[in-house]
């Protein structure tokens, strides 16, 4: 969120503060990095969408109508906040969508371990990350690699409300992947 030093992007409605804030304050680092984790994380969820969506062409395309307009709200919230608190960035919407991932996977992972019914001395199995049958893990693990790997990097040389904003998304994108769940 706040990669860019909050002076770089004045709070405000402004064609010039919301390009201020896409671009980072022009910081080329930040928007290679950034940019590139959206493009990841985009297609890691739209490869997970594609193959855990239900079959039939009418529920698939309700699925991705619902997940374009989380990432739309969530799209909105980053620009809101940076607009107010004059931050940059679109670190926001990668996290979200991360978080957004790993619940899936994880409830995944729980639900297959309730069908099979637990064993009282066998450890918990977290093969949903990686497997041979599920192509799509490969992808979202990259993603969640690879956005861990920019946390922590972001964590190591910004101030701490950034890292804060970093686990906030992550925790909104695991609450949209909830409530995408229940759907």
């Amino acid at each position: 969120m706040a990669e860019a030093e909050a002076e770089e992007c004045p709070p405000g409605l402004s064609w010039p503060t919301i390009a201020c804030i896409l671009s980072y304050g022009g910081d080329a680092r930040d928007v290679a990095i950034n940019y590139s984790l959206l493009c990841v994380s985009s297609a890691a969820a739209l490869v997970l969408l594609l193959r855990t969506a239900p079959s039939s062409p009418r529920s698939l395309a309700a699925a991705l109508r619902w997940q374009a307009a989380a990432f739309a709200a969530v799209t909105a919230f980053q620009l809101g906040l940076c607009m107010v608190l004059g931050c940059a960035g679109i670190s926001i919407i990668w996290n979200a969508t991360n978080g957004f991932m790993w619940q899936q996977l994880a409830s995944k992972a729980v639900a297959t371990q309730l069908s099979k019914g637990f064993v009282a001395q066998e450890r918990p199995k977290f093969s949903f990350l990686i497997s041979r049958d599920e192509p799509a893990s490969a992808a979202v693990v990259v993603s969640l690699v690879l956005g861990l790997a920019a946390d922590v990097y972001y964590a190591v040389t910004n101030p701490l409300i950034t890292t804060i904003a970093h686990l906030c998304a992550l925790a909104l994108g695991a609450g949209i992947g909830v409530l995408y769940s229940r759907e």
